[in-house]
């Protein structure tokens, strides 16, 4: 009885999980309420890339403040990554789709391979899991800095007695906007902007960016487990010495010597594999 239990969606729950938040996931039926979280999402991505890029041209640059310049263009950098992986997920969802399939399979036939193969497959697919845990780690660590930032400063100087609004990221808004920041409602609204697309980059960055490691370890497992199996067959073949021998006697059959090596080597694979 196989001792290997394996399965796309549960090894790799949290690459799958934030996939079905943002609606990206191949399996995900795109029916109205996936295409309201579809325009939502890019309203948000949308909004945020404009009131950057309003404060990098109209205000940073002018201004000569080319430190909130850099760290503006470097979270419009992250604004436009995360929209474009958005779409390459949903553009390329069939093959997406394929290449979970391909693995599902490779799981399932692995059940059939000996102990040291399975343990092969499992090692790998637990390297993948790591990976996930690795963006499950860092992408939600990065974008929690914003709003806690926010809080701190916010919470420091209503302390100190400046009572003060803080916003998550420090740009300057168009002017009808910039008037009334400091009001509760519309701070409050620009605080919810921008932690929504925090929480979205930080879904896209956990779905994302895990798949390729992904798939790219369990491709290496494959191969490791076929450079095994061709190892073992070369252990298999036969001998120098019979491999000469085998070479003289068909030498009169018309086949080199090199030649005959060769068959003689793809039959052994062929036992092997086939």
């Amino acid at each position: 009885m196989s001792d290997i239990d394996l399965e796309f969606e549960n090894i790799f729950k949290m690459a799958v999980t934030s996939m079905r938040i943002n609606g990206s996931y191949p399996s995900t039926i795109r029916k109205k309420l996936w295409f309201i979280n579809f325009c939502l999402v890019l309203s948000i991505n949308m909004s945020c890339f404009y009131l950057l890029c309003y404060s990098i041209l109209f205000h940073d640059i002018k201004e000569g403040n080319f430190t909130e310049a850099c760290k503006n263009i470097t979270i419009t950098i992250i604004c436009m990554n995360t929209t474009l992986k958005y779409v390459v997920l949903l553009y390329y969802q069939q093959s997406i789709a394929e290449l979970i399939r391909v693995v599902n399979d490779d799981y399932e036939l692995a059940k059939q391979f000996p102990a040291d193969e399975q343990h092969v497959v499992k090692r790998y697919a637990k390297e993948g899991k790591l990976v996930c845990l690795f963006w499950l780690v860092c992408a939600p660590s990065a974008s929690a800095m914003f709003p806690v930032k926010a809080i701190i400063l916010t919470a420091h100087s209503f302390w100190v007695g400046e009572n003060k609004l803080k916003p998550m990221f420090d740009i300057t808004f168009p002017e009808v906007i910039e008037k009334q920041k400091d009001s509760l409602p519309v701070f409050l609204g620009i605080f919810a902007l921008c932690f929504s697309y925090a929480f979205f980059a930080t879904v896209m960055l956990t779905g994302f960016d895990p798949l390729i490691p992904i798939f790219t370890l369990h491709t290496c497992g494959q191969l490791d487990i076929l450079s095994t199996r061709t190892t073992r067959a070369l252990s298999k073949s036969a001998t120098v010495e019979e491999m000469e021998e085998n070479s003289a006697v068909h030498a009169n059959q018309g086949y080199p010597p090199s030649w005959h090596q060769l068959r003689l080597l793809y039959h052994q694979l062929g036992h092997l594999f086939y």
